[in-house]
């Protein structure tokens, strides 16, 4: 009995004494943290003062240059992203092309090649502020690097800088990436300043793999150009299924009769993706004359297309909710559920619904989900 006591005495003391560790590790790591923060805000301040001071032509530009060489890694970086943010133009192009000749600079070609992906991954968001043509080589092995996070950094780069390699790969990496993750590169691309369109439409013009010509409709879709609604178009009725769902994807960024018609059109598809994405691009344009078609296909045997049909009748407006009202239970019991569950839905709902940030399961890979 005195040794079982003794052994739970020790037990007791131990795990007190390990509390007691964890309590005194967790308040000094966040003591150390605040130390590290307020450290690293005061040294930022102290940057950024000797940048303004060489933009503003008051030093040779030396101090600051020698402040970056003596400052931590992510000290510089935050600075640069202020300065980005606040300065534009000429005079930050002068002051990044400067810092190419420091110790600093030369640690970020050097993590750009280190064996650590967070190594790899800070050279790749410092490329993305500094980045120059002669960088494009490196940039290219970051855009394929190994880990995704590094691939993804990388991407930002196109809205500083751009070249074909760059756009071919970044498209490579759209397509190898899931429905949502996949709209971060093409986004990008849409974005970027002084994006040449004609490397997009060459490759609609010629005949492509579907995979890459589903990609290349998604940015089509991002980018909204109207001269593309042909190319778009030309690709209405593809053999292929996930080209028709893009097609009808697509085409809801374009409103315009001769889309309206492609629409109609594929709402008739054998494929049930393909009605639905036809039925929500429909809803997108917003064309009260469509309302008929909606609301035949609130009986269609796929819940899937049904859903998307009601949500397009409630985004036509009156037109439509007048339809989704007068859908009896005795003529079709599950399209009249269909337009009582859409009709008690709220605008944020429909919003939600038809964003772009909902699972899509007109998706082929998602078919399974969906049934």
């Amino acid at each position: 009995m005195r040794v079982s006591t003794f052994v739970l005495g020790l037990f007791a003391i131990g795990q007190a004494a390990f509390v007691v560790l964890l309590l005194v590790t967790l308040i000094i790591a966040r003591t150390f943290r605040a130390w590290h923060r307020a450290r690293t805000r005061r040294e930022t301040e102290e940057l950024l003062r000797a940048a303004h001071r060489w933009l503003l032509r008051k030093d040779g530009g030396q101090g600051f240059l020698d402040a970056v060489d003596a400052a931590d890694f992510e000290v510089v970086m935050e600075t640069l992203q202020r300065l980005n943010s606040q300065v534009a133009g000429d005079r930050l192009e002068f002051l990044l092309s400067d810092l190419r000749d420091t110790a600093w600079f030369s640690r970020v070609r050097t993590r750009a090649t280190s064996r650590l992906w967070w190594r790899r991954l800070a050279a790749a968001n410092a490329f993305v502020i500094v980045a120059m043509p002669e960088d494009l080589r490196v940039l290219e092995t970051l855009i394929t690097d190994p880990n995704r996070m590094v691939r993804l950094a990388t991407v930002a780069v196109l809205k500083r800088l751009q070249s074909p390699r760059l756009v071919e790969r970044t498209l490579k990496l759209a397509e190898a990436s899931r429905s949502v993750a996949r709209r971060y590169p093409l986004e990008v691309l849409a974005t970027a300043p002084g994006f040449d369109l004609r490397i997009i439409a060459e490759r609609l013009a010629t005949p492509r793999d579907p995979k890459e010509l589903r990609i290349l409709l998604d940015l089509v879709g991002e980018l909204g150009v109207p001269s593309f609604l042909d190319y778009v178009l030309a690709h209405a009725d593809s053999p292929d299924l996930e080209v028709r769902i893009a097609v009808a994807r697509t085409l809801g960024q374009f409103p315009h009769p001769s889309s309206n018609a492609t629409l109609l059109s594929l709402i008739e598809d054998p494929d049930w993706q393909v009605r639905a994405q036809a039925a929500a691009g429909i809803g997108a344009i917003g064309d009260c004359g469509t309302a008929a078609a909606l609301d035949r296909m609130l009986r269609d045997p796929s819940w899937w297309v049904r859903l998307r049909s009601a949500l397009a009748l409630r985004r036509l407006g009156d037109v439509g909710l007048r339809v989704l009202r007068d859908v009896r239970a005795d003529e079709d019991r599950y399209a009249h559920e269909m337009a009582q569950y859409v009709l008690r839905l709220d605008d944020a709902a429909v919003a939600e619904y038809s964003g772009p940030s909902v699972v899509d399961f007109t998706e082929v890979a998602m078919a399974p989900q969906a049934a």
